[in-house]
């Protein structure tokens, strides 16, 4: 798997912009942190979460970590223009067109992304693409042994390819 550092996900107050793959990651250590260590069982409670259950808090994790998914889209890389610039030069396409917002990517690609790492049956409720009170996983699943390639595609454009051998 080849991830490319120059696609972004934070560059307000940054000197420079920050790698979307890591604010991916840092969310999703803050969340297992929150809830290993700092929410109230009450709060657990409400969202249907054991804290004893580490692959269930893994997985509540991995779908805070999805939550900017959508940043890799052409419409929200472009806002960074030095970063568009470098993309480009590397071979990203970035077509003319109405822009699919970051949010929106998000939601539209969650449905695929989570059938293709098996998440979606885990789900208590509804699949909504959202990251809701709907998606906390009910049962632990083991990402390592179901994601073996997902594809992520918003509007059936390929947007980026992950391998699992990384997890």
């Amino acid at each position: 798997m080849r991830v490319e550092p120059g696609i972004w996900g934070k560059a307000k107050g940054l000197s420079r912009p920050y790698p979307l793959l890591a604010h991916l990651v840092d969310t999703a250590a803050v969340a297992y942190t929150l809830l290993a260590d700092h929410l109230p069982s009450p709060t657990l409670d409400a969202l249907g979460v054991d804290r004893a259950d580490d692959m269930q808090l893994r997985d509540f994790a991995f779908l805070a970590g999805l939550h900017d998914l959508g940043k890799v889209t052409p419409a929200f890389q472009r806002q960074h223009k030095d970063a568009q610039l470098a993309l480009g030069q590397l071979g990203f396409p970035f077509p003319a067109g109405s822009p699919l917002f970051h949010d929106r990517a998000t939601q539209l690609s969650l449905p695929g992304v989570l059938k293709a790492t098996g998440m979606a049956s885990s789900l208590g409720g509804p699949l909504n693409g959202t990251l809701g009170a709907a998606c906390i996983p009910r049962r632990a699943c083991d990402l390592r042994q179901r994601a073996h390639h997902v594809t992520i595609a918003v509007a059936g454009e390929q947007l980026v390819d992950l391998g699992a051998d990384g997890c």
